[in-house]
């Protein structure tokens, strides 16, 4: 899977899930070394041809959905280097099961979870940070709170 493959800390590849389920679509992205996240890539309405929108599915749609939590976790803290955005995002992930051996992080993405590790995150200096999102620190959720798209 290129470039997701690359060995660089600010690629963040994603694989698709199944609606309502911890389960890769068919035809999603995985592998334990280079796929980082799972997010929801079943029939998301999306904009479409001729000013229409549409069902999308897929890894790409998926994507999508990553990409707006790293613009969320930059429009509150523009300092973040990439990888730490990455990092974070995969440190909040919400394990599952059916994930661990196929996506590196082993979850799907969550997004209150990624926002609010972010938030305390000691501020960079020459792209390095003086807090880990990963440390034992990260926020422990209420099982309502947040947006992990894993079913109870």
């Amino acid at each position: 899977v290129f470039p997701a493959a690359y060995p660089l800390g600010n690629i963040l590849s994603v694989g698709g899930l199944k609606a309502g389920a911890a389960e890769l679509l068919d035809e999603s992205n995985f592998g334990p070394d280079t796929v980082k996240i799972a997010a929801n890539g079943d029939a998301l309405v999306g904009p479409y041809l001729s000013h229409s929108y549409a069902a999308l599915t897929g890894t790409s749609a998926a994507a999508a959905l990553v990409s707006g939590v790293a613009a969320l976790i930059y429009s509150q803290r523009p300092d973040l280097s990439p990888k730490t955005v990455v990092d974070t995002i995969m440190a909040t992930s919400s394990p599952s099961d059916s994930l661990a051996g196929l996506i590196v992080s082993g979850g799907a993405i969550n997004a209150y979870a990624s926002l609010e590790a972010a938030l305390s995150v000691e501020t960079e200096s020459a792209g390095e940070t003086s807090g880990s999102p990963a440390s034992p620190e990260t926020p422990s959720l209420p099982s309502s709170g947040g947006c992990s798209l894993i079913p109870e």
